[in-house]
């Protein structure tokens, strides 16, 4: 029997755009990761300078309420640690996990979501003193890469999880519905 491999390559940055298609649609808590910088012992936004003066965030949007499925609205994350540590590499970032609820625009790399809380910073020696400010001000714990995996586990659904499954079978299934809306199949 032929053994099948699969090959999975990661894009450019500029190939890759996280948010391009609307997958699904969801209420469900999700988990995701983030990377922010430092202004003023507080953390700011990568795309726009906004301050995050507490662990929990609500998307602010006067054009368009909550993130929908025809914009690119609401409070972005990416999947996969690994996947937002090989993005933003910047030695100054401070790299997270957050969970995300209330209206979720689902894609493939990440997720936009109506509300984000922050449940980790990510444990990085070069960086100690700052994570420990930032743990004290955001009064969120710092975990290295294996206990954030874990505690993503716990709060709500990540890759590893049979709900996550699901809703990754839910995409494709779109995807396909997608593809194949105007052809016959005989």
């Amino acid at each position: 029997m032929e053994e099948i491999t699969t090959v999975y390559t990661r894009k450019s940055d500029k190939e890759i755009d996280a948010f391009s298609i609307p997958i699904i649609e969801q209420d469900l808590p999700i988990i995701g990761y983030r990377a922010w910088v430092i202004i003023a012992e507080h953390l700011s936004s990568l795309s726009t300078p906004e301050i995050w003066w507490s662990k929990k965030k609500k998307f602010r949007c006067t054009e368009h309420g909550v993130p929908g499925l025809a914009d690119r609205c609401g409070l972005h994350a990416l999947h996969s640690l690994e996947e937002i540590r090989a993005l933003y590499t910047d030695p100054d970032f401070i790299y997270g996990q957050v969970k995300g609820w209330g209206r979720i625009i689902n894609h493939e790399y990440g997720f936009r979501a109506e509300f984000l809380e922050i449940l980790a910073f990510l444990q990085e020696n070069d960086k100690k003193d700052k994570l420990s400010a930032l743990s004290f001000v955001y009064g969120v714990p710092v975990f290295n890469q294996r206990e954030i995996v874990v505690r993503g586990l716990e709060e709500g659904i990540s890759k590893n999880t049979d709900s996550y499954r699901e809703l990754r079978l839910q995409q494709f299934i779109i995807r396909m519905q997608m593809k194949y809306k105007n052809k016959t199949i005989a």
